[in-house]
């Protein structure tokens, strides 16, 4: 049973390893410039330099020995005895690419990013039900499963965009090949696989498997969520999402009347249609612009809240 249970969660896994790619980003990654790739790879980098902390930190609340363990054993490549460690790998192949130890170094996270690492500490959050599936499946989703498939796209742009080849490649190049769902390293199971046994001796019932994918979904949504930042966001959208949250904010002030004459039903099945990120996205914005003209920053511009121009000129191309 337990077996047949695992292979649901692994097919449902597998439905969310196709669906990353149809972000945005990746449909024109190869089109990125240079200078934008780099930016991509500093931003993403934030996750990498958080990576052993974050696995520390899961692994604290963990009461099953195994489960620690699966976690001992991929931190223990992460900072091997000898030799260069994971982060100095990503520095040389940062290099290669043409990203300076100068800009690496000094680089800031983007609220962006920033939101995005906090998503992730939240879902290993100690304590809550069902904490050592909830955080094991966190770990193989955000920190495995999703790296290999980020990790394809950025190691197929330096070969075709670059002319660097995989071999050259000491950071990206290995990471996808030992975290790749399926893959042997050694004779031995990646990362992503050494998962395996030990999840399907936590989804035992249907309600373990309910939570499963659950947090799967979670942790893919907060691991995906950093690619926004890089995509230019459709003028369309944002205008009819604005006018939703001038409606919501003028229902505080003005009554619910007015608010029922301003607002069309096509918003809020608008808003429904949205996926978290991009809904949560949208009203976030809108609600900065709001907050400018209540803390008394252009407040002669407040009838034009709403508007794409009045968004664009505030956010500019990239918000």
């Amino acid at each position: 049973m337990s077996a047949q249970l695992f292979q649901q969660y692994s097919q449902f896994e597998d439905g969310l390893r196709k669906k990353f790619h149809v972000h945005a980003l990746y449909r024109s990654f190869h089109k990125l410039s240079k200078d934008k790739f780099i930016e991509y790879l500093l931003q993403i980098g934030f996750i990498a330099q958080n990576f052993v902390k974050w696995y520390e930190t899961a692994k604290l609340g963990m009461q099953s020995e195994s489960a620690r363990e699966v976690v001992r054993n991929i931190l223990r490549d992460e900072i091997p005895q000898s030799g260069t460690t994971h982060q100095d790998d990503r520095l040389y192949d940062l290099n290669l690419i043409g990203a300076s130890t100068e800009q690496v170094r000094n680089v800031k996270p983007s609220v962006a990013t920033r939101k995005t690492i906090e998503r992730l500490y939240e879902l290993v959050r100690f304590p809550q039900e069902d904490y050592d599936l909830r955080v094991m499946i966190t770990l193989r989703i955000a920190g495995e499963v999703l790296v290999a498939e980020q990790y394809q796209h950025i190691i197929r742009y330096m070969r075709v965009n670059l002319g660097i080849a995989g071999s050259q490649s000491r950071f990206y190049f290995p990471h996808w090949q030992h975290d790749l769902k399926g893959a042997k390293v050694e004779g031995e199971p990646g990362h992503t696989d050494s998962f395996d046994k030990l999840l399907e001796s936590m989804i035992t019932n249907e309600r373990e498997l309910e939570v499963a994918k659950d947090v799967a979904e979670k942790a893919f949504e907060a691991r995906s969520g950093i690619h926004d930042q890089f995509v230019r966001k459709p003028t369309r959208v944002l205008l009819q999402t604005a006018g939703v949250v001038v409606a919501l904010v003028l229902t505080v002030f003005l009554g619910t009347s007015l608010y029922q004459k301003m607002t069309e039903p096509s918003y809020y099945q608008f808003l429904a249609s949205l996926p978290p990120q991009a809904r949560n996205f949208y009203l976030g914005l809108e609600i900065k612009l709001i907050e400018r003209a209540q803390n008394g920053i252009d407040v002669k511009n407040l009838h034009r809240i709403g508007t794409s121009k009045y968004a664009s000129q505030v956010w500019g191309d990239w918000p």
